[in-house]
């Protein structure tokens, strides 16, 4: 007796087979083919925009001044004034440049500056650098320092603090290997401003002190070997100013303390040469320092006229002088200086081996009585003389391949 149950089941099975096979033809004779990569979960890689390029203007930069402007990337001529653009893709933020000429900048995604463009020829190569929220080079949400060998960038997080103190820690990552170090884990130790020796061997760091029920320790000085995980600590060693540097043997750091502009000998581990007074700003591959405000301020001749319209916030702008010193022998010796009533000048903190062009020239932002907002500027320490850089206002600059 024939089962109709039987063959009914049987009957669905080969139709169902013949439906799907139907399906599949008609599929693949209008062209479909199964993407086999859709059904693969991706890898996470903290990294994987680093093949992003930026274009560059193939340009030779040597001698001029790199600014911003609307957030683009230009180069001064200093004498001709003539400006070339050099990267027109926005946004252009914290530029840089590395010991062998090649200039840098930064992105932010969100707050935090994780994007790093490193010119390599012609193109920006894109790293991602895993920086957190609050993370920065100095303070919060603030570019990571970059080596001069362009190899590693440091930064501090408070991303392992345990309480409210919110102490901050200091880290490096590696642009080769991405390898993501802490170099400073004491319990009670606060990082605040990383620096880098020219030749990106040493990391200088200043850092505090914070105990419950004991206040803050002064602001002390910190170096680390690159390649240890051992800070050494000098906690006799006060800072007092954010201006900080390594000479260019890099064998010692100048800074201002308790005793002025001084030079402490990472060798020696002690202070082996002071300035009295002033506060210091900038140092040249060649050893000269600018240091400014040493021999009190001037009144000036144009503030009252500049300022009798518009509400200052504080005191009228005063003539500060600006000094040139040179380190020679083991000394300092001060070589020139500046100030004039006619002009409010000072130096810029962005570029500490980055604010000295040729022969005694020096960067600075002032205001005179053709300029009542800052704007950037060229001081002659041999001339004496201040030439103006209106082609670049106030914003951010620095010399490419001065001395």
């Amino acid at each position: 007796m024939i089962n109709i149950r039987e063959y009914q089941s049987k009957l669905i099975v080969i139709i169902t087979v013949l439906l799907f096979a139907i399906t599949v033809y008609v599929l693949n004779s209008g062209g479909y083919v199964p993407d086999k990569k859709q059904f693969v979960l991706p890898t996470p890689n903290p990294n994987e925009e680093q093949n992003a390029t930026v274009a560059i203007n193939p340009v030779d930069i040597a001698g001029q001044v790199i600014f911003t402007k609307a957030a683009q990337l230009y180069a001064l001529e200093p004498v001709s004034k003539a400006v070339t653009a050099l990267v027109t893709t926005p946004p252009i933020e914290a530029p840089g440049i590395l010991a062998d000429g090649r200039l840098y900048y930064w992105q932010k995604e969100g707050s935090s500056y994780k994007r790093l463009y490193i010119q390599k020829g012609s193109v920006f190569e894109k790293i991602m650098v895993p920086v957190e929220k609050n993370d920065g080079g100095l303070g919060v949400d603030t570019p990571p320092i970059v080596s001069p060998d362009g190899s590693y960038v440091v930064f501090t997080s408070d991303r392992d603090a345990k309480d409210n103190y919110r102490r901050r820690s200091l880290y490096q990552y590696d642009l080769s290997t991405l390898q993501l170090i802490k170099l400073t884990n004491n319990t009670f130790m606060t990082v605040y401003e990383p620096f880098i020796s020219p030749d990106a061997q040493y990391i200088g760091f200043t850092y505090q002190n914070l105990e419950p029920n004991k206040g803050a320790s002064p602001t002390a000085l910190g170096v680390v070997i690159n390649g240890t995980k051992s800070p050494n600590l000098f906690p006799k060693v006060f800072v007092t100013n954010l201006s900080i540097a390594f000479m260019p043997d890099t064998k010692l750091i100048v800074f201002t303390g308790q005793q002025g502009t001084s030079l402490f000998n990472i060798e020696e581990g002690k202070v082996t040469d002071t300035i009295s007074s002033g506060t210091f700003r900038a140092v040249s591959a060649d050893g000269f320092l600018v240091i400014e405000g040493g021999s009190g301020q001037v009144k000036t001749t144009f503030s009252e006229a500049c300022f009798k319209d518009k509400p200052v916030d504080g005191p009228l702008p005063m003539a500060n002088d600006i000094s040139l010193y040179k380190y020679e022998n083991s000394k300092v010796t001060k070589v020139a200086s500046f100030v004039s009533p006619e002009y409010s000048a000072n130096v810029a903190l962005e570029y500490p081996y980055h604010t000295f062009g040729q022969d005694q020239q020096v960067l600075i932002e002032y205001l005179d009585k053709d300029h009542c907002q800052r704007t950037k500027g060229i001081l002659d320490f041999s001339q004496k003389t201040i030439t103006p850089l209106d082609e670049i206002g106030n914003n951010a600059a620095f010399w490419a391949g001065g001395k």
